[in-house]
């Protein structure tokens, strides 16, 4: 698949579609829940195949990324931002000092700019048009998908969110929480570890339906041994921009009847 989403976006799961599907059951579910929900691929995916049949609920920590979600979903806002966009495009694309400067900023405009180009020709300073000459609306699927179906955008920590939806039997959560070996920095706190919090409170108990995607490793099939079973899938990947290779793995908390 495609890139659906507006920029690229670290965790992407555009291309593991297939197998988070095969492990996925959607009888009897209403609410579709992804508490890490990053670029949204799952949930936007979920829509290609049953569209205007579920609400989503599309959480993340990164007050960045939620704040893109919600002013892609209103038309005006998004006219806006592209406006401030292009604002800031001549100002920049001729002075690496002055790039620098806007894609440090905390700010909405600096986060987009350096996530845009991130990708695309990383440590070095990129060579700069402007981004929305077309009309972008119709042509990105996920500002499609945002204002087209049933969504709601949160911003708390992921943990709130699976225990406030787990125990509801028409629930589907997508678990993707950051993996191990990587960084943490938008998913815990000094309270809370959502690989603590499944421990803890182990997705068997769930009444919902809750599929994980997890790096393939020792400690994750120990902590998940109940759920690993021959009808769990696992992929081989490789990261496009460090070459990292790495292997995932997605399994349920209940039997899927097919």
């Amino acid at each position: 698949m495609k890139n659906h989403f507006i920029i690229s976006y670290a965790g992407n799961k555009r291309n593991e579609i297939e197998n988070i599907l095969n492990v996925s059951n959607f009888e009897n579910i209403n609410t579709i829940i992804e508490p890490f929900c990053g670029s949204c691929a799952v949930s936007y995916s979920i829509s290609l195949k049953y569209p205007k049949k579920f609400k989503y609920i599309l959480n993340d920590l990164n007050d960045n990324l939620i704040e893109l979600m919600k002013i892609m979903k209103d038309k005006k806002k998004f006219d806006d931002f592209k406006k401030k966009i292009n604002d800031i495009i001549p100002k920049i694309k001729d002075s690496k000092e002055e790039y620098l400067k806007v894609v440090k900023n905390k700010d909405i405009y600096g986060w987009f700019i350096a996530n845009k180009y991130y990708n695309i020709r990383a440590g070095l300073y990129p060579s700069i048009e402007s981004i929305f000459d077309k009309k972008i609306d119709d042509e990105c699927p996920i500002i499609n998908f945002l204002r087209t179906e049933d969504v709601e955008i949160r911003n708390e920590e992921g943990t709130k969110i699976i225990e406030e939806f787990k125990n509801d039997p028409h629930n589907y959560i997508f678990l993707d929480p950051p993996y191990l070996l990587s960084c943490n920095t938008f998913y815990s706190s000094q309270y809370t570890n959502v690989y603590e919090y499944i421990y803890n409170n182990n997705i068997l108990n769930y009444n919902c339906f809750v599929v994980c995607a997890l790096e393939d490793m020792w400690i994750i099939r120990l902590l998940f041994n109940q759920n690993i079973n021959e009808n769990s899938k696992t992929q081989n990947k490789t990261y496009q921009m460090t070459k990292t290779k790495t292997t995932h793995i997605y399994f349920n908390n209940k039997k899927i009847n097919k």
